[in-house]
């Protein structure tokens, strides 16, 4: 058997050192990946007004997230009126358009380095203008499992500024906001976690949507569906 030489022992280890450098870069620089592109979603969305932003303010965004938007039918409460609330595939103009767009970390979970999970944003124009808003952040040791739910709506100015749908105890945050909600609110319940996206530590609801958490929970007080929320998460604040 010929002896290997001292040059293919160097190349070899050469080989080896830069598979071994390309294992441990490229999950981080995914990461970083993912956490730029979700965080810059999600101020875009977020920044746009119910009744006030336009169709070419939705479009801006849709340009500069086009890798990441999904097309397809939706039904959202873009409305008041629930005729005006279908929107068909492969109809996008200023009368009636949705707009959806999905970050998911399916690299990193096939990967098996942390549980599968994704964030959405998406919105809708009705006659011109932007009248809903929504985020969406799960994940967990089965994908969708724990997480998160925001929506913005145009709603009569009777409606409560803020709501939490969700049943007790469920194993997601849901927040639903109007247009006269107080701004220090929406932030809070715009602050989505999305570092879930990258971490393995995201594995019950209020880690998903923190601020919203602490919200939805003061409001509930001391109450029987305090107790049954803490006794479902007891991580949870």
């Amino acid at each position: 058997m010929a002896a290997i030489s001292k040059s293919s022992i160097s190349l070899l280890t050469i080989a080896v050192a830069g598979l071994l450098m390309t294992a441990v870069v490229a999950p981080v620089g995914y990461r970083y990946y993912l956490l730029h592109n979700a965080n810059a979603l999600l101020a875009d969305v977020k920044g746009l007004r119910i009744g006030e932003s336009s169709f070419e303010d939705a479009m801006a965004i849709a340009r500069k997230y086009r890798r990441f938007r999904i097309h397809g039918h939706a039904s959202v409460p873009a409305s008041i009126n629930p005729a005006e609330n279908v929107f068909p595939e492969g109809i996008c103009n200023r009368d009636r358009c949705f707009f959806e767009f999905v970050i998911d970390n399916r690299l990193l979970s096939s990967l098996r380095i942390m549980h599968g999970a994704a964030f959405t944003a998406a919105f809708a124009v009705l006659h011109g203008k932007v009248q809903y808003v929504t985020f969406r952040l799960f994940g967990g040791p089965s994908p969708g499992v724990y997480g998160g739910i925001v929506e913005e709506l145009s709603l009569p100015s009777d409606f409560h500024a803020r709501t939490f749908p969700a049943p007790i105890p469920a194993p997601y945050v849901f927040v639903r906001l109007t247009p006269s909600t107080p701004n220090p609110i929406r932030e809070h319940a715009f602050a989505l976690n999305v570092k879930c996206l990258a971490s393995a530590d995201c594995a019950e609801p209020c880690d998903y949507l923190p601020q919203a958490w602490k919200d939805w929970t003061a409001e509930i007080g001391d109450t029987e569906w305090s107790t049954a929320l803490h006794a479902a998460y007891p991580r949870c604040p």
